[in-house]
């Protein structure tokens, strides 16, 4: 499978999934609608929560991704040529080797930071291999409803390899 194909698969993977969120959000939008012409033809008093909001007109609420420690347990090979990426763009590209000296701080500051566009994102690793194809270490998938609980670790264990990846997702007001 080359990266085309990989790139492909996950994102109809993440279509499919943010297709589903999406019928449920019409669902949710459509009955608080109903809810709140009731409360305003004075046939429903909104519940406490509803009544007040907490940000003011000009704020918006985007989620943003921190990236820590990239790092190798078991190489496929002596040397991994690797390529992190995460929703589109690379967060690192190059050798990796087993043990804590190989381990890549993906740095942005004390961490690399991304923002979280939509519901959930695709971060994928795979091992380029010249002429061969491309070995596909593996995806996970990265959620908005993450934030708030802290830092987070997915591993990549396909095709003989184990690595490793610290994330945390933030809700952030802008």
């Amino acid at each position: 499978m080359n990266v085309t194909q990989v790139t492909e698969d996950v994102y109809r993977r993440a279509a499919i999934e943010t297709s589903g969120r999406r019928a449920f959000l019409s669902r949710t939008l459509s009955v608080t609608a109903g809810l709140v012409g009731a409360a305003a033809a004075g046939a429903y008093a909104a519940p406490a929560f509803a009544q007040k909001s907490t940000l003011h007109a000009a704020q918006q609420v985007t989620f943003l991704v921190h990236f820590g420690n990239f790092f190798c347990l078991k190489a496929q090979e002596s040397t991994d040529e690797c390529w992190l990426k995460f929703d589109g763009i690379t967060l690192y590209r190059g050798s990796m080797r087993a043990g804590p000296a190989w381990t890549r701080f993906l740095q942005n500051g004390p961490t690399r930071t991304q923002a979280l566009n939509q519901s959930v994102a695709i971060v994928w690793l795979l091992e380029e291999d010249s002429p061969d194809p491309d070995d596909r270490f593996g995806t996970h998938t990265i959620r908005q409803d993450e934030a708030g609980q802290g830092w987070k670790q997915c591993r990549f264990t396909l095709d003989g390899a184990h690595y490793g990846l610290d994330y945390h997702v933030e809700r952030a007001v802008i």
